[in-house]
């Protein structure tokens, strides 16, 4: 732990990109499911929007591959919160 928090601070990103960096490459290496829920919830949770979790998805798709990309959608999806009706 901490050598990554040390990793973090001399990268110069901000927790949001270090977030979205994350999310791709856990898509772009096949990371298992409950990797990417904790990536999205992590995400929510620094105030990241679901349309830039998506937009993240979306960007790495040409690099990950459309395999891995099917491999992940399922669990990103899972770590979203579920409209409610007040929602719309």
């Amino acid at each position: 732990r901490t050598m990554r928090v040390e990793l973090e601070r001399v990268s110069g990103l901000d927790e949001r990109s270090i977030e979205l960096v994350r999310m791709g490459a856990a898509i772009a290496q096949g990371a298992p499911a409950a990797t990417h829920v904790a990536h999205v919830k992590r995400a929510l949770a620094i105030g990241m929007t679901v349309d830039e979790i998506w937009g993240a998805v979306m960007a790495v798709a040409p690099l990950a591959g459309v395999p891995r990309l099917l491999e992940a959608i399922p669990s990103i999806a899972r770590g979203l919160p579920i409209p409610g009706p007040a929602d719309g």
